[in-house]
């Protein structure tokens, strides 16, 4: 077996076979020197001159040969290191320019942190981006946005400042590392002159090309803590630049806007995590002080804001869809204390469900089986609408709710005359319920703009068949002229606060009535 073949042998396949290859030529080897000891070759050979010629040779042969092997073995192991030391100098370097590369600012840029933070000084990181690189590559060819690149990095060389570190760590990125102390000042009239001088002509093939260069700057440690947030912010910032606002410094997310995300992402988990919370506000009986019944409100228990009311999350869920899954909730719970709690048979509860969900084809089968479910009682399950969802589709809203008449429910406009609804659609909307928003009733009799509302409100649904309920009652003298207003259902702090589901029922298991406040209405409804 020659040498050369036997090197073409070692250099396949993988590394533990090539080694019992290695050890399979050496046991063969081996084999021979055994086979041609002194005594085999003294059977064949009689004259001792001729042995002694043939043991030289034996032991000259199995020489070369160990010696070649172990050639080979070396001389491979040395070029797979100096090929590895190559890449490892070719990863840290850019071949194109001379600077340094992408990996470089691993090693580079915690020197450049760690002497702003032994100083106590800023510093600052610098993303250039060079523009319509692109456009020149096919107008001149690719040769040509190489030209373009060596001369920018030429350019940023010839600052020669040395607490700058320039590194090139994209196709068209340059990244400068500026030690400190660099004030974000410093850092913007240090742009302004690279981007003076970067941004001069080019000539190719006898031309002059323009190119644009724009940067974005980050600053230590307002921007970031660490190389990788650092560069990442300056990479941000420059993204934002553009013709006429070449100079653009990073910009932390909006302390509001981040706080709404968190809410957003904690809210896609709140139901499976069963972080929602069942709330009931009475309605009383003006005359009785009786609880007619209450509106259902959701509140949501985050971890770390505590309880949330609907008004922050509910526009998110009707936003990502988790409105169906929520509204349902809603739905089963208020279902469910209607069949625990005592002497519900006449309790009205309302909830208050979206656009979407009604709009959702299999909603009006779904309120079929709510009906069913509480025992068919007509009017025990209320569906509240705002005016102002209402209204925004009008002529769908009031044919969706006309088929669930069909099913039995009563349903209510909630919060009145704030969503601009017309006479016309008033009339032609199948809501048993008009809730009074608690704008028109606070301040009356005092606010006699208020009561001239509040009056005509009560008595025009009062001719237009429907009943009314004044919401937000808050002082004795609001209860006392509603109630010579002709208002028998009304709801507010002045009774009770929104409360627990299961505090609700207890106040139902007691047969809990409210102060009565002046005498009852003749004209009560």
């Amino acid at each position: 077996m020659s040498m050369p073949r036997a090197g073409h042998w070692l250099r396949r396949d993988t590394p533990s076979k090539r080694a019992l290859q290695v050890a399979t030529l050496y046991a063969f080897l081996a084999g021979l020197w055994i086979a041609f000891s002194d005594q085999a070759l003294a059977r064949i050979i009689d004259d001792s001159a001729t042995m002694a010629w043939a043991q030289t040779l034996k032991g000259w042969f199995f020489v070369l040969v160990t010696a070649s092997l172990l050639f080979i073995l070396v001389h491979r192991a040395t070029r797979g290191l100096l090929r590895g030391y190559r890449a490892a100098v070719n990863a840290t370097r850019d071949e194109l320019t001379g600077l340094a590369g992408r990996a470089a600012i691993r090693d580079l840029g915690p020197a450049v942190l760690a002497r702003a933070e032994c100083m106590g000084e800023p510093a600052a990181f610098i993303m250039l981006d060079v523009d319509r690189l692109n456009r020149v590559n096919d107008a001149f060819g690719v040769g040509a946005g190489n030209a373009i690149l060596m001369g920018i990095a030429r350019r940023l060389q010839r600052l020669g400042r040395a607490d700058l570190t320039l590194v090139r760590p994209g196709s068209d990125e340059f990244l400068i590392m500026v030690a400190p102390p660099c004030t974000p000042e410093a850092a913007e009239e240090l742009v302004r002159d690279i981007l003076s001088r970067v941004n001069r002509p080019y000539r190719l093939a006898g031309e002059t090309v323009q190119i644009g260069v724009c940067a974005g700057i980050a600053c230590y440690p307002r921007d970031g803590q660490t190389v990788d947030e650092l560069v990442l912010a300056a990479d941000k910032a420059v993204s934002a630049a553009e013709p006429g606002n070449d100079i653009v410094f990073f910009k932390r997310a909006d302390e509001k806007a981040r706080q709404l995300f968190n809410i957003e992402n904690a809210l896609n988990h709140a139901l499976e995590k069963k972080q929602f919370r069942l709330f009931m506000q009475p309605v009383v009986d003006l005359d009785t002080g009786a609880i007619l019944g209450a509106e259902a409100l959701i509140r949501w228990e985050h971890p770390r804001l505590g309880l949330v009311s609907p008004g922050h999350f509910i526009p998110m869920l009707e936003h990502n869809g988790g409105i169906h899954d929520v509204g349902a909730w809603v739905l089963e719970e208020a279902i469910r204390g209607l069949h625990q709690w005592p002497d519900s048979d006449g309790l009205q509860i309302g909830v208050n469900v979206s656009r979407i969900q009604l709009e959702t084809p299999d909603f009006l089968d779904y309120s079929a089986q709510l009906m069913d479910r509480a025992n068919g009682q007509a009017g025990s399950l209320i569906l509240e609408m705002t005016e102002s969802m209402a209204m925004r589709d009008p002529e769908v809203i009031i044919s969706r709710l006309r088929e669930l008449k069909t099913h039995g429910h009563d349903m209510a406009m909630d919060d009145f005359g704030t969503g601009y609804s017309s006479l016309a659609y008033l009339k032609r909307f199948p809501f048993d319920y008009i809730k009074i928003d608690r704008a028109f009733v606070r301040g009356i009799p005092d606010d006699v703009e208020n009561d001239l509302l509040v009056q005509t409100m009560r008595d025009m649904t009062s001719r237009l068949g429907k009943r009314t309920v004044a919401e937000g009652v808050e002082t004795p003298e609001e209860a006392r002229r509603l109630k010579q207003l002709g208002f028998r259902g009304v709801q507010g702090y002045l009774f009770d606060r929104p409360m627990p589901a299961d505090d609700f029922g207890e106040l139902l298991v007691k047969k809990h009535e409210y102060p009565v406040y002046g005498e009852a209405s003749k004209t009560s409804h």
